[in-house]
């Protein structure tokens, strides 16, 4: 098995592929049984520069897609709460997935027009390149605020390398690779640390559904799975190129800084923050304060303060320009108010009851989401340690 390890460089996962990690060399027709193009929708959508054509054809496959106009209907189930119903309007530049990909004729042609019309027309490795860019891009980013998708399969995962489906979606708290907050995720298969693990794996399945047009020649097909599991490989690269260009930023560092130096302050840091279960958000934005003074900002709040700042006089060696600029840069990249997961419930709660003002307040809040604001301090505090060991979230959330 290949072996990732996760963003902080704790420890190591497996990745259960075929083949000792190689693009398991199946035909994609051997399992189109298992999946039926059905319930399908033809939308009108407005021209934009994306698309070469106004019409729109979304598939319900596997039977629990949310298409772009979806009538949600709620009924009353034993023990299962009834709640109200609602329409659910998602809006994406297109539904293709790596789990259907195989399924959709000419699918290979529009996703290199649509989103990566650098790719030379029928160059299918250089679309898995593009296609495993834009997700080690997205991952690298939706992780660096700490968030955790919950139900990353191949269905939830698109080729434009936007983010769809995550109905049990959650927010870290103290920052914990382990975090898992979905309640069908009992495994921890989706855990916030194996993310990018995950996204490898799902992209090795999206390579398997281009092996037809890869190698038509059968003769041909043992190089070119090889060339296309070696740009699978690269994605490990990739994500970690965007994870620590990230964390420059997050920490005020030169972008002249070595990638081995970041990587060391970074590393080193998360580390600190599962030791003393540190809040994700708030540790970030509190980093800012100490260029700005408030050297114990962080200190303060540790068991083991000699360790922290050690490492944080090792930070603070490596920042070259103005400290009062620097904080102002990283406060533009690392937010103070985000989605907690009790503020979501808190706003849920209350709506169920007709009562949509926590809602509306949450989300003019995150309109602003870098930017603190008088008498907002609830929206930047963690929540309570006993709501999140007990919190759980489920799909449709």
């Amino acid at each position: 098995m290949p072996h990732l390890r996760d963003p902080a460089g704790l420890r190591t996962f497996d990745i259960a592929t075929p083949l000792n990690g190689k693009i398991d060399n199946h035909r994609p027709g051997r399992h189109a049984g298992k999946h039926r193009l059905g319930n399908k929708l033809r939308c009108r959508a407005a021209r934009n520069e994306r698309r070469g054509d106004d019409d729109v054809l979304l598939g319900n496959v596997g039977g629990h897609e949310f298409s772009l106009c979806l009538l949600l209907v709620c009924r009353q189930f034993a023990g299962i709460t009834a709640l109200a119903r609602g329409i659910l309007q998602r809006i994406g530049h297109d539904e293709f997935r790596t789990e259907r990909f195989h399924l959709l004729a000419g699918g290979g042609t529009n996703v290199r027009r649509r989103h990566h019309p650098q790719v030379a027309e029928g160059d299918h490795l250089g679309l898995i390149d593009a296609v495993v860019e834009a997700q080690a891009a997205l991952i690298a980013r939706w992780m660096s605020v700490g968030f955790i998708h919950g139900v990353m399969n191949t269905d939830n995962m698109t080729l434009s390398g936007e983010t769809i489906d995550y109905g049990p979606c959650a927010f870290l708290e103290a920052h914990d690779p382990n975090a898992v907050f979905s309640s069908i995720d009992t495994m921890g298969r989706y855990r916030f640390g194996a993310q990018p693990s995950i996204a490898q794996w799902n992209l090795a399945r999206y390579a398997e559904t281009l092996l037809p047009l890869l190698a038509p020649d059968p003769s041909t097909e043992s190089d070119l799975i090889e060339a296309a599991t070696e740009r699978i490989r690269a994605f490990e690269t990739r994500f970690r190129g965007h994870w620590l260009r990230l964390h420059r930023g997050k920490l005020g560092l030169p972008d002249a800084l070595s990638d081995t130096a970041t990587a060391a302050l970074t590393d080193d840091l998360l580390a600190i923050m599962i030791a003393e279960r540190l809040d994700h958000t708030r540790t970030f934005r509190l980093l800012a304060t100490v260029l700005r003074g408030a050297d114990r900002a962080v200190a303060d709040l540790v068991d083991d303060s000699v360790r922290w700042l050690d490492w944080q006089s090792r930070w603070l060696a490596d920042i070259t320009t103005d400290p009062q600029s620097t904080a102002d840069a990283m406060d533009r990249v690392n937010p103070a108010y985000l989605a907690r997961n009790h503020l979501v419930e808190e706003a849920l709660a209350a709506a169920a009851t007709g009562d949509l003002a926590p809602t509306e307040a949450l989300l003019d809040v995150l309109r602003g989401p870098f930017t603190v604001r008088p008498g907002l301090d609830r929206y930047a505090a963690p929540a309570p340690a006993s709501f999140t060991a007990a919190y759980v979230t489920f799909c449709g959330t």
